[in-house]
């Protein structure tokens, strides 16, 4: 069955990503006013802790996310590389679904005890030693059990979020995110406004992860009946869990090895920045490259929602489709990001300076630095784009060329080139090949150039703008 991109899939795409900006606004403030500083340095801690965990998976989460999509999409067999072909049109192969949602089910739980294993004795001796009071270790033991649950219970129930977007019903899996969302700011508000401090917030922690879980696979059940659909079609084919794995495994490691370098690489940056900088540089480097952030994720909303309907319209070879999907989303990104960059150097860096006159931002270092940015994040997305193809061909070149940016980076901070060390390094050696080999790659697999590309999209812009009027 082909997946479509509806416009409700981008609209609750984008209410997701403003209501995540929005909660970044006002969630801060309440943690300043309500937790001293230690405790809000230790829940900081918690989270650090919690998004190293999620990294577990490995690479799995994309490979079984497009395998959702391309048995939903009709194919009879996973390929380690490349796609069986599916007619367009084909019914779902409700017999792989199921398998392929077995296996989610085996590997989340395995993964989800790793991880809850590994904070209770390595986390929990980590926080005795940072935390050298004995009677704050003694109030933190217990919401750092609590804590340990949450994250439990977001990585094993974490496959109905993923299994949604497979399924093509991006609106489904942003209004699950928004109601978790939802729960974190208003229970959380009122756990801090009670006085609960860190016990109160990792119970709301446990809370807003179960809530979206549950929400999907009600939504799952209810929209999809696959539970009817299995027991239908139990008579067919069947496939072996191990089978899976070992396909997916193919591919799962390399992806694993690419997000785990860009975290790695991510953070070291910023270790450098506080090594070799005044705080106060470093302060401003971090917010920059936040807002940076900020900036690019509003921008890939519309590749977000559409990347279901792109997976799909590769497996069964609809190239218009996808052609048109690509247009549309790559110039919505180049567009917002360019209005949303323009009207921060215009109005936001002088407003912040307003706010706090030592918070100085150098518009042309903040231009470079989003340049920067934004050039790697968009190879990232080609990349993304050549993966729904389940082909990984950039692995080594985006670890090799992390490791090369962030130790240019170094060299440069130790000569003193100051906040230009951290940018026109790496800048420099993902332009030479990463920022313009892949975005190639995947134009030349359209038949394709980024010119045409950009000039449909805008065509389609218009006409959906003037259909409003």
């Amino acid at each position: 069955m082909s997946i479509h991109t509806r416009r409700a899939d981008v609209v609750w795409n984008y209410l997701g990503i403003g209501l995540s900006l929005g909660m970044n606004v006002i969630w801060l403030p309440l943690l300043l006013h309500y937790l001293t500083p230690d405790r809000l340095g230790i829940w900081q801690l918690f989270i650090g802790i919690g998004a190293v965990v999620t990294l577990f998976d490995f690479g799995f989460t994309p490979q079984l996310a497009r395998a959702f999509t391309y048995a939903w999409s009709g194919v009879e067999q996973l390929r380690t590389r490349g796609i069986q072909t599916a007619p367009e049109g084909a019914s779902p192969n409700y017999p792989l679904l199921a398998a392929v949602l077995r296996t989610c089910r085996y590997l989340y739980l395995s993964i989800a005890l790793t991880a809850l294993a590994i904070m209770l004795v390595g986390g929990s001796l980590y926080l005795q030693h940072v935390i050298p009071d004995a009677s704050l270790y003694a109030e933190v033991r217990p919401a750092w059990g609590v804590y340990t649950v949450s994250i439990f219970l977001n990585l094993y129930l974490g496959y109905y979020m993923m299994a949604l977007r497979g399924l093509g019903d991006v609106a489904g899996a942003n209004q699950a995110n928004i109601y978790g969302k939802l729960c974190t700011l208003v229970l959380g508000t009122l756990a801090l406004a009670f006085g609960y401090g860190l016990l109160g917030l990792a119970a709301v922690s446990l809370v807003s992860s179960a809530v979206p879980r549950f929400f999907a696979r009600w939504r799952l059940e209810r929209r999809y009946r696959l539970r009817g659909a299995f027991a239908e079609h139990a008579g067919e084919r069947h496939y072996a869990m191990r089978q899976i794995l070992g396909v997916l495994w193919y591919n799962a490691w390399r992806d694993g090895l690419v997000s785990l370098n860009a975290y790695i690489t991510g953070q070291a940056t910023v270790l450098l920045c506080g090594l070799y900088l005044s705080l106060a540089e470093t302060g401003i480097y971090s917010v920059s490259v936040q807002i940076i952030g900020a900036l690019t994720g509003i921008a890939v909303g519309m590749l977000s929602a559409c990347l279901p309907a792109i997976i799909s319209g590769t497996a069964t070879h609809a190239w218009e489709q996808v052609q048109r999907l690509v247009a549309l989303s790559m110039t919505t990104l180049y567009l917002l990001f360019g209005i949303g960059l323009a009207a921060f150097v215009a109005v936001g860096i002088p407003l912040l300076q307003l706010i706090k006159e030592s918070f100085v931002i150098e518009p042309a270092v903040f231009a470079l630095l989003a340049l920067h940015l934004f050039l790697v994040d968009r190879h990232r997305l080609w990349a993304c784009l050549i993966a729904t193809t389940n082909q990984l061909p950039y692995t080594r070149a985006f670890i090799l060329s992390g490791l090369a940016g962030t130790c240019a980076a170094w060299i440069a901070l130790r000569a003193g080139w100051g906040i230009y060390g951290l940018i026109l390094p790496p800048f420099l050696i993902q332009s030479l090949y990463n920022n313009w080999y892949w975005p190639l790659y995947y134009q030349r697999l359209l038949h394709m150039n980024e010119a045409t590309l950009l000039a449909k999209g805008g065509k389609m812009l218009i006409r959906k703008l003037r259909k409003r009027r």
